[in-house]
């Protein structure tokens, strides 16, 4: 006979979206304002994700930089027309039994937690395309939102950048 155990049920993970501040926002165009023959805008977004364990917060600092490029009057154009800082700030219930702390001090999330940290950047991600939707009101910008972003790509990006700050290095989910 075999007796089976029953599986530890897993606690639900509370957390609270705490904070949306935006740090800058800037926004400038030096082509006349008639609309451009052709235009996009492409998107850069970084993510800074630090831990505290005291405060039971996660915080993600979002820097957005908008290059647009297009056509006008038979050029091409490209120019910085849009920069956002804006920090998100969750606060997690027990923060300490879902991270664990690494030999430089880092605070990194459990693998089996790491979904909780991409959700934090989704939803940062999603808050940042609101808030250009907002701001760009008004102009000829205001279609170009940001699109859709797989938050898997900044940690790819994050595994590969050797030369962030031990304090400040983001906690890396596997893909």
């Amino acid at each position: 006979m075999v007796k089976l155990k029953k599986n530890k049920k897993e606690e639900p993970i509370v957390f609270q979206y705490m904070l949306d501040r935006m740090v800058q926002f800037s926004f400038s165009y030096s082509l006349p304002s008639k609309r451009p023959e052709s235009f996009n805008i492409s998107y850069n977004v970084n993510p800074l994700i630090t831990t505290n364990v005291s405060s039971d917060t996660v915080s993600i600092r979002i820097k957005l930089i908008g290059e647009i490029h297009g056509v006008n009057n038979g050029l091409p154009f490209k120019e910085d027309g849009i920069f956002l800082d804006n920090l998100f700030v969750f606060k997690v219930k027990d923060l300490k039994n879902h991270v664990v702390t690494q030999e430089d001090g880092t605070d990194v999330f459990q693998e089996k937690y790491q979904p909780m940290l991409l959700t934090f950047v989704t939803i940062s991600i999603s808050s940042i395309r609101g808030i250009l939707y907002e701001k760009l009101r008004g102009t000829i910008f205001h279609d170009k939102i940001l699109p859709i972003i797989d938050p898997n790509v900044f940690f790819k990006k994050i595994e590969k950048n050797e030369s962030a700050d031990s304090k400040t290095r983001p906690s890396k989910p596997n893909p």
